[in-house]
């Protein structure tokens, strides 16, 4: 047993070290070599759990997902209708330093899923988790009475997803430069629109 945890503590620390070269330096910084170096150990270690720059590139990616979806699992519990979509959709804008790091792996993780089958389909996995995660929120919020029933709550996840990265295109790659601050007022308009008069 104690070999199977440090067999994915040392996977665990590869895909770390991948991220944080990704977020750093894209694609072309992503060399076994650096990742290796960053990680305190061996490119032989390294090339034993992932034996290709894709296989990296995939755990890579998936550490992004793992540091971001319990804090919006738990916003999801933590929170009540509107609140928990205005919560969850929080949780994705790149307003720390460590959302933006995550956005700028996902922006790399875009680009190779036009090229990529397998990135492709794991893009399209991530999208439909989200999409579920906000569709479900916002049938939540119907159901609090909060969203007008004649919505579709496809239709607002969908939207939803468009804002976010239209807000995260905009503040990571133009000169627009969206402070937190702005990025939260723009979902907080969108939100108050939704919202159900009395």
């Amino acid at each position: 047993m104690a070999k199977h945890a440090d067999h994915e503590k040392r996977r665990a620390a590869f895909a770390e070290a991948a991220f944080r070269i990704l977020a750093r330096s894209g694609l072309t910084g992503l060399t076994v070599r650096d990742v290796a170096r960053e990680a305190g150990f061996t490119t032989g270690a390294l090339v034993h759990y992932f034996p290709s720059k894709s296989d990296l590139f995939l755990a890579a990616s998936e550490h992004a997902a793992i540091v971001v979806r319990p804090r919006m699992e738990r916003d999801e519990v933590e929170h009540a209708g509107l609140e928990a979509v205005r919560h969850v959709i929080y949780d994705a804008l790149p307003t720390t330093a460590q959302a933006r790091d995550l956005w700028s792996v996902w922006l790399v993780f875009w680009d190779r899923a036009k090229t990529d089958p397998v990135i492709g389909r794991l893009a399209r996995v991530r999208y439909s988790e989200w999409h579920g995660r906000l569709a479900r929120l916002f049938a939540r919020a119907q159901a609090a009475g909060e969203v007008d029933a004649s919505m579709d709550p496809e239709l607002l996840a969908q939207t939803a997803t468009v804002l976010v990265d239209g807000i995260a295109v905009q503040a990571l790659r133009t000169k627009a430069r969206l402070s937190p601050a702005r990025q939260k007022a723009l979902v907080d308009s969108w939100l108050t629109s939704l919202a159900k008069t009395p």
